[in-house]
């Protein structure tokens, strides 16, 4: 975990972060596209030089990522 914090810069400040997007149950979407769609967004959105991990679940009624 050192190692890779030292990698990214972030031995300091702020060091994590998380985002969860969900889908409604409602949308007719398939887990491989939910994931796509939230991996889309997160590479847009403000995670600039943080290592990222997106994970897809579907243990509810529902898409969700984290």
């Amino acid at each position: 975990m050192m190692v890779i914090k030292k990698i990214f810069n972030r031995e300091k400040g702020r060091q994590f972060t998380d985002f969860a997007h969900s889908f409604h149950r409602c949308e007719d979407i398939s887990p491989r596209l939910g994931h796509e769609i939230s991996f889309k967004l997160i590479e847009k959105g403000k995670f600039k030089n943080f290592e990222i991990l997106v994970a897809t679940h579907i243990d509810k009624n529902y898409l969700y990522t984290h």
